[in-house]
């Protein structure tokens, strides 16, 4: 790009060339690049509305819904196709549930709450004991992304080891308009904007009062 950096083309919003719902890095040898976002599975970042969500709302049939005596609710899966993308992919062995960031990030897993929006882990499989862990991530040319753990698995990891969880970085309006892709399906259940101090997440599901169960 003919611009030195993603903050200086950031300025010009006439030029820049990243459209919503991807990210920006900066290269090395200069200038700058565009990439569709982790809320974002597949698409071209450089036109308008050209990455497309990676979430599907419809998992295969006969998924196991536990491990252990975890529940494991959808959008959660323990199996491809069971779970609404990959992020949600939890890993069940012998018994235990594990949540996966990377080789050097592994957390046991003690709740799964579709209801409160939340994922209670325990102590990490593997790395520090720190009650809260930001982890960089390098892309596929070694550069590093410089976003924490909460900005790249729409995760929110708080100081008392719940994690926040939404279904992607949208507001519910928005959301709603992607009609395939929107994720409160049930017709007793309302959409629900999500933020972690200042910062905004994006949107879960609730069940409507009065209704319980998997919205």
């Amino acid at each position: 790009m003919d611009q030195p950096s993603c903050e200086s083309a950031q300025m010009n919003n006439a030029s820049y060339a990243c459209s919503n719902g991807n990210s920006c890095q900066n290269s090395s040898s200069g200038g700058y690049r565009c990439s569709c976002s982790s809320y974002y599975g597949q698409g071209n970042p450089y036109i308008l509305d050209g990455c497309v969500q990676d979430y599907n709302p419809k998992p295969k049939e006969h998924c196991h819904a536990s491990c252990g005596p975890i529940t494991v609710p959808f959008p959660f899966g323990l199996e491809e196709g069971c779970s609404a993308n990959e992020r949600f992919l939890l890993n069940c062995t012998s018994g235990n549930l594990t949540l996966y960031i990377s080789d050097d990030a592994q957390y046991h897993v003690t709740n799964v709450s579709v209801e409160d929006g939340t994922l209670a882990v325990s102590n990490m499989v593997r790395g520090s004991n720190a009650k809260e862990v930001i982890f960089m991530q390098t892309d596929d040319y070694g550069y590093v992304s410089g976003t924490p753990l909460e900005d790249q698995f729409d995760f929110s990891l708080e100081y008392d080891i719940v994690i926040k969880w939404v279904v992607a970085n949208l507001t519910c309006q928005t959301a709603m308009h992607k009609d395939t892709r929107y994720a409160c399906r049930s017709s007793q259940s309302y959409c629900l904007n999500v933020t972690h101090g200042e910062m905004f997440m994006g949107y879960h599901c609730k069940c409507s009062p009065g209704f319980q169960g998997n919205p």
